[in-house]
């Protein structure tokens, strides 16, 4: 759908009007689900995001929308968290996509957490996901060096990388924090392994023995290693869409809808998965990563 609105939107429409159709899945933003889930809710077929995050998405679009993923609050929380507790970070200037539904809010849960915390964000900073030159934010950002203790990136995967070299090429070492929008290759491979450094970012957490079996099974079936967490998270989803249809015993909509709803620890790689209440949001542990010269580890684990 070629990363536009109306383009999902317009498939969305095509979709359910073919016959047969049990269930949607896809998409890892919350911009293009808002977009074309609807779509979906209106005809009363399930629909999946295996990788948007806003956990407002079900209450917009209604009951036929699941999420995989966790919500941006819960991830925005864990790592303002152990920002302020864990790393002891008091002052953060915070760089938020204006032009992504999931920047805007993923910042906005962060920004309260913190400041809930005794935090403080010193300096916001908006920009839209086409911008390549980020000279002004930095150059604003090096004016306040020695009187900040870190830098928050609210941001998709396109501009991550861009936006650390040119951070990084200023001489700014300061610690690099963000959501799982930092889950990208780009991170490390834009500015390169010397300037990928100290940068943490939250994302979806894997079991250690599901994820092992999973990456060999992903390497034997396309001859490289999953490149993020997105890879388990669009696995887990079509397992849970398939688990769904097998424990209904049928593929009429509403029952698929309903044993989704029925979901209580489906073990996927990216956590058990379990549907609480009417969130169609399953509650999972968020895992926080730590980037070291190109390198990128598991610094801990956080239940919600």
């Amino acid at each position: 759908t070629k990363s536009k609105q109306a383009d999902s939107a317009t498939a969305a429409k095509r979709a359910v009007e073919e016959p047969n159709v049990v269930a949607g899945i896809g998409y890892s933003d919350t911009t293009f689900v808002l977009a074309a889930a609807p779509e979906f809710q209106k005809a009363g077929i399930p629909f999946l995001t295996t990788g948007a995050t806003a956990p407002s998405l079900p209450e917009i679009v209604g009951n036929e929308l699941f999420l995989v993923p966790f919500g941006d609050n819960v991830q925005a929380w864990a790592m303002a968290d152990y920002a302020y507790n864990d790393l002891k970070l008091k002052r953060i200037v915070l760089w938020r996509d204006k032009s992504m539904d999931y920047a805007v809010g993923l910042a906005k849960y962060f920004q309260e957490r913190f400041e809930k915390l005794g935090g403080e964000i010193v300096l916001t900073e908006d920009f839209v996901t086409s911008d390549q030159d980020f000279s002004a934010q930095v150059t604003r950002l090096k004016s306040k060096a020695g009187d900040v203790d870190a830098l928050y990136l609210s941001s998709g995967p396109d501009t991550v990388g861009v936006m650390v070299k040119q951070v990084r090429s200023a001489g700014l070492n300061l610690p690099i924090l963000g959501g799982d929008g930092l889950d990208t290759p780009l991170l490390t491979e834009v500015p390169g392994p010397e300037m990928a450094d100290d940068i943490l970012y939250t994302t979806a957490a894997l079991v250690p023995d599901r994820a092992k079996s999973f990456d060999s099974a992903f390497t034997a079936a396309y001859g490289v290693p999953p490149p993020n967490t997105f890879a388990a998270l669009g696995y887990d989803g079509i397992g849970l869409l398939a688990d769904a249809i097998k424990r209904a015993g049928s593929t009429d909509h509403e029952a698929v809808r309903a044993a989704l709803a029925a979901t209580d620890g489906y073990q996927g790689v990216t956590g058990d998965i379990r549907y609480s209440g009417d969130s169609n949001i399953p509650l999972k542990p968020v895992a926080i990563m730590k980037g070291n010269k190109g390198q990128v580890s598991l610094l801990t684990s956080v239940s919600p």
